[in-house]
């Protein structure tokens, strides 16, 4: 069950193509789709984006990428709502009472997706 293991667990298992990034995607996935109804976590999920960064994330780690280089490479990580991230809904305050669509990412996150490609919306 590649969503119980630890990141240091993960990351070997990416590294050792035990696990692909794309198999551990889907298993949060699906752990969220099973769970969420009682949790009510996540707002906006987008499984074919998340898919899509797993995708290139299990590329790079083919052409020789490393978690020396990039520590969370393949590992699927969620993004709070609140946050702007380009093409995703961000959830406001009420006070503006709006669902607004960033059209870029911030800059903490576009550094941090070019070493640590992120996988899943919050």
């Amino acid at each position: 069950m590649p969503h119980t293991l630890t990141i240091a667990q993960l990351t070997d298992q990416l590294a050792n193509k035990k696990l692909s990034s794309r198999e551990a995607t889907q298993a949060c996935l699906d752990r969220i789709d099973g769970v969420d109804h009682r949790l009510n976590a996540f707002i906006n999920l987008d499984p074919e984006q998340a898919l899509a960064q797993a995708d290139n994330a299990d590329t790079a780690i083919a052409q020789g990428r490393t978690h020396a280089e990039q520590p969370l490479l393949g590992v699927p990580i969620a993004i709070k709502d609140v946050i702007a991230v380009q093409d995703q809904p961000l959830i406001v305050p009420v006070k503006f009472s709006a669902t607004l669509i960033p059209p870029m990412n911030p800059l903490w996150l576009e550094n941090s997706a070019r070493r640590v490609p992120w996988c899943l919306g919050g």
